[in-house]
């Protein structure tokens, strides 16, 4: 067998140990849905090789799509890690880019030195990005320090790597998988993507050790603990940047209490779990919901301006109080809801004092409400003539 093709083999079989492996642990570990798109990152990695290996012609278009998609999963992996969505509006650019670089160069063929250089330098920058937005909350600890530097040795790697080896590198065939450039790739990749996967392995294994992500969803209602409500405001704090706004939400049910001293607590507690139920399923890719204590809910809308949140809070506390509850002997329940909005320069705390308080005034004014803070507002009453779309009226019971 000879070198070149020995070394596209290495790979798959790495790429895909791997992808069992994040498998493995995605089974084992079930909120941790990061690791499910660690493992199709590595999947994809492995046919991107293999699509080189069996069809050289589709080199230019169909390896490197393979790759952009496996690039993209990884991206979504390692910003899922710490309660992060991927940068969509840099990463599926550059990806496009990738992609349609493929088809210019295979029919332009200015030299396969050209295409290399251009698509490495694109594949840097998309680790890059990610590694610049994670780069607050990766650096809280040593398993995660450990991955970011990780990250950015991958990025960085990509230009000086394709620099010193296309020089009169053949434009296909045979020659080319027997090249320096591609026996120089496919090691460094090797060593690079093992590297890579171990430290986040090791990362998600510490997080069981310190206890600090177990579990970070409860399995009965399917939204998240405190504990990982609070590691996802840690992150979006750590990433805000300047003219993007993120909103909260809080929320009580009301007048548990008192279904609980009439119908008893199990009453009570089915009533909760409905409630759990319906803000599970009504919250958007992207977004952290959580059950905080007892009656306390929130959710953290990410890139979300706060007339969408207040929205958002008004379709759910509508459905709610439409409900009839069979446990309640056909009654509806209620739910008061304090919506605040987060810019840069307010902290995650500073932001859940004034969706509390947002809160605290839904349930003054009669509760089964959404209250509105928007940036700099003192704390009045705002879903009303300044958010037309969300009311203030307590639904008639029935």
């Amino acid at each position: 067998m000879q070198s070149g093709s020995w070394f596209l083999l290495v790979n798959p079989a790495i790429a895909l140990t791997l992808s069992a492996a994040f498998l493995a642990l995605r089974i084992a570990l079930s909120q941790h849905r990061y690791l499910g798109a660690m493992s199709l990152a590595y999947l994809l990695y492995s046919i991107g090789f293999l699509t080189i290996q069996l069809f050289p012609g589709l080199f230019h278009v169909g390896a490197n799509a393979v790759f952009v998609a496996g690039m993209l999963c990884l991206c979504a992996g390692l910003t899922g890690r710490y309660g992060m969505s991927p940068r969509w509006s840099l990463l599926a650019p550059v990806g496009l880019a990738i992609v349609i670089s493929g088809l210019v160069f295979s029919f332009t063929k200015p030299g396969r030195g050209h295409e290399l250089l251009f698509v490495n330098v694109m594949f840097g920058a998309m680790f890059l990005i990610t590694a610049w937005d994670v780069r607050h909350a990766a650096w809280r600890r040593l398993a995660d320090k450990v991955v970011l530097v990780c990250m950015v040795f991958a990025g960085l790697q990509y230009l000086p790597r394709t620099l010193l080896t296309t020089v009169g590198a053949p434009d296909g065939g045979p020659a080319f998988l027997e090249s320096t450039y591609w026996i120089v790739t496919n090691f460094s990749g090797a060593v690079i993507a093992l590297a890579l996967a171990v430290s986040v392995i090791v990362a998600a294994v510490a997080d069981l050790v310190e206890g600090t992500a177990e579990p970070s969803v409860d399995r009965s209602t399917g939204l998240h603990t405190r504990r990982s409500f609070e590691r996802a405001m840690k992150a979006a704090e750590s990433a805000m940047e300047p003219g993007v706004s993120h909103s909260l939400i809080l929320v009580d049910v009301d007048r548990v209490k008192s279904i609980n001293e009439r119908f008893g607590h199990v009453v009570g507690d089915a009533v909760i779990a409905n409630f759990s139920a319906l803000l599970h399923s009504r919250t958007p890719n992207g977004a952290v919901a959580a059950r905080l204590a007892g009656v306390e809910f929130a959710m953290l809308l990410a890139n979300c301006n706060i007339d969408t949140a207040a929205g958002h809070a008004e379709t759910i506390r509508q459905q709610f109080a439409l409900t009839r509850h069979d446990i309640l002997v056909g009654r509806s329940a209620t739910a008061s809801f304090g919506v605040a909005e987060w810019r840069q320069g307010q902290t995650a705390a500073a932001t859940m004092a004034r969706a509390s308080k947002a809160l605290t005034l839904a349930k003054a004014a009669g509760r089964n409400r959404v209250s509105v803070l928007r940036h700099g507002e003192a704390g009045d009453l705002l879903a009303n003539d300044d958010a037309p779309q969300v009311t203030t009226a307590a639904l008639r019971r029935a």
